[in-house]
C-alpha cells in the first residue's frame, strides 16, 4: 500500500468505528460524548486563571 492509501483507510476506519459507538449511545438513550478531536483537545486544556 502506498503512504496516501495507508492514511486513508487509517481515517476511514476510525470514522467507521466513531460512528458506530456514537449510534449506540443514541440507542441506549444517552448523550455521546464529544469525538471530535479540536474539541477534545480544546476540553482537556487545563483552565487559567
Amino acid at each position: 500500500m502506498t503512504r496516501e492509501e495507508i492514511l486513508l483507510h487509517v481515517v476511514n476506519h476510525t470514522t467507521y468505528h466513531r460512528g458506530f459507538v456514537a449510534e449506540m449511545f443514541y440507542k441506549v438513550p444517552a448523550r455521546p460524548p464529544t469525538t471530535d478531536l479540536p474539541v477534545f483537545l480544546r476540553d482537556a486544556q487545563p483552565q487559567s486563571g
